[in-house]
């Protein structure tokens, strides 16, 4: 979808997690990956970095596990691979409007 962030939508699963996200995103060979708006994986290769950080917006609970945060509406929890430790890059939003 032009516009995105992250272009591919990987899965909408209600049993989305973090890691569920990460393991979509090593399988495609993608180095970013985000989850949004509780069910949503969304991957790419380009780092996303220039849109907005709005770390209020990325409030919606994981709907493989509402202990986890999985973005919100509009709004990617990102993430960089390879690195475990420092993968996690903050709370974007989708689009640079």
């Amino acid at each position: 979808m032009p516009g995105r962030a992250l272009p591919e939508l990987l899965e909408d699963s209600p049993q989305m997690t973090p890691l569920r996200c990460r393991q979509l995103a090593m399988a495609k060979r993608k180095r970013f990956f985000a989850t949004q708006n509780a069910t949503r994986c969304y991957a790419g290769n380009v780092s996303p970095i220039f849109y907005g950080k709005s770390q209020a917006g990325c409030v919606a609970g994981c709907a493989g596990n509402p202990a986890f945060r999985c973005g919100g509406v509009g709004e990617n929890m990102l993430y960089e691979l390879p690195d475990p430790v420092r993968e996690y890059l903050g709370c974007f939003t989708y689009t640079s409007s």
